[in-house]
């Protein structure tokens, strides 16, 4: 027939035949529970909420209107195969102090959760075509579907936020407060948190992937644009890769404290500090990062290389130290704008890995090369590459060489630079036929810095 109008309390209601012009629940009503059977048919109205109505079970497609104070309290579910249109491009909110939402067909529109709202469990294994904004509390968020972008403006928290194997979610946007987002699965645009929001964790499993939110300019690799993860000031425990970030990894804001980057796998990207500290950098071995740039006074208390850094480690204005293994690879570290730079690269027994050019630039810009393991100074595995303005203020601590006592040696082989006359050979001079190594420890040179095993 017409439709139904409810202007009072409805305990259970469950529809499982024809209501040609809907249901109504009207301003002050209110529903315990609905459930929508299979083969029932509300027509093109639907459901018309002007209240509450607790659990809403959806069993068979139908549309759902709100007038702005609607809200579920209890529950959510849509069975496999089912839709649910929220009308009018709008929006179904939660105001519970213990829902659930289960999603296994499709949601067609936008997710709320208000503020002071608690939802302890939100499973999604199908489609939600909208967005999801929370303003309230969600213990668990799981997505092994797909989804559109989150929203979480609260600081009452997510505690886990979970995309699983094969799973997409469009974006993650956070003003509050996430525990921790586990991604197994896809993020299509990027994570950002801003604002004095906090993020603890974000792991990025073996199958998981973080895109930028464009494509990737690999012409001007650091602009905004190739941000696939972009925190600004921000308190983080642990960033930990074993997937694929296909983009940069930003953190901004003298506040910002970073504990931890783990990249195990790859970052197409460059990792960026402007401002604020990172504890530990850890690129592992067979680990791939694209770059680093550290500036606005930021600080590493280390970064530890046994993978590969393709392009530059570059800290302008900041405070970095880099421990790079036999297996690590740097295409090179400058230095610059008054920056500090504390280098080792193998030791005692302990071989280095390969280094590019070490760049020091400015009157007030200082690189510490704390140790180096050179190995054979007639043939190094691992010559000390310089460049730079002020070749003065790269400092040697101890400089490791195997030697023949009595043997005379040559440091310009020790310390090199770029090469001079198109020979192919990097050169231990500068275009002016100085040495570089004696330009090294403001003019005194490397001979204090020599030591062989014999030494130890």
């Amino acid at each position: 027939g017409g439709s139904i109008a409810n202007s009072g309390s409805i305990n259970i209601f469950e529809v499982s035949g024809t209501i040609a012009q809907g249901i109504i629940n009207d301003t002050d009503a209110s529903i315990s529970s609905i459930t929508i059977k299979e083969g029932a048919n509300l027509g093109s109205n639907g459901i018309t909420n002007n209240s509450n109505i607790g659990s809403f079970i959806v069993k068979e497609s139908v549309t759902y209107n709100g007038n702005g104070s609607d809200r579920i309290t209890q529950a959510l579910e849509v069975a496999k195969d089912k839709t649910l249109t929220i009308g009018n491009s709008g929006t179904l909110s939660f105001k519970s102090t213990n829902g659930n939402v289960n999603n296994l067909g499709t949601i067609a529109g936008n997710l709320a959760n208000v503020k002071d709202s608690i939802i302890t469990s939100f499973k999604n294994s199908g489609t939600i075509s909208g967005d999801l904004y929370n303003d309230g509390h969600i213990d668990t968020l799981s997505n092994t579907g797909t989804m559109g972008t989150i929203y979480n403006t609260s600081k009452e928290t997510i505690v886990a936020l979970g995309n699983g194997k094969g799973a997409t979610i469009e974006a993650v946007n956070n003003t509050g407060n996430i525990n921790i987002i586990t991604n197994d699965g896809t993020i299509n645009g990027q994570i950002t948190s801003k604002n004095n929001s906090e993020i603890k964790e974000i792991r990025i499993g073996e199958n998981g992937i973080v895109n930028a939110k464009g494509t990737l300019d690999s012409n001007n690799m650091q602009d905004k644009s190739n941000d696939a993860v972009s925190l600004d000031t921000i308190n983080t425990t642990l960033i930990d890769n074993q997937g694929t970030i296909k983009g940069n990894v930003r953190v901004v804001g003298q506040g910002s404290v970073i504990g931890e980057i783990n990249n195990q796998d790859t970052i197409s990207g460059c990792i960026i500090l402007e401002g604020g500290r990172i504890g530990n950098i850890n690129n592992t071995n067979g680990a791939i990062a694209n770059c680093m740039s550290f500036s606005n006074g930021a600080n590493v208390d280390n970064l530890n290389n046994d993978g590969t850094v393709s392009g530059t480690i570059t800290n302008n204005s900041g405070n970095i130290t880099v421990n790079n293994s036999g297996s690590g690879s740097i295409g090179g570290i400058t230095t610059s704008n008054g920056g500090t730079t504390n280098i080792s690269n193998g030791g005692f027994q302990n071989p280095g890995g390969n280094i590019g050019l070490i760049t020091n630039t400015g009157s007030n810009s200082t690189t510490n090369i704390i140790e180096w393991n050179v190995g054979n100074p007639d043939n190094p595995n691992n010559p000390i590459k310089v460049a730079g303005d002020n070749l003065g203020g790269i400092n040697t601590g101890t400089i490791y060489v195997d030697v023949t006592p009595g043997k005379v040696y040559d440091v310009e082989q020790i310390v090199v630079g770029e090469d001079i006359n198109g020979d192919g050979i990097e050169d231990g001079v500068d275009s002016n036929g100085d040495s570089l190594a004696d330009q090294l420890n403001n003019g005194q040179g490397i001979f204090d810095s020599l030591h062989h095993a014999s030494d130890i």
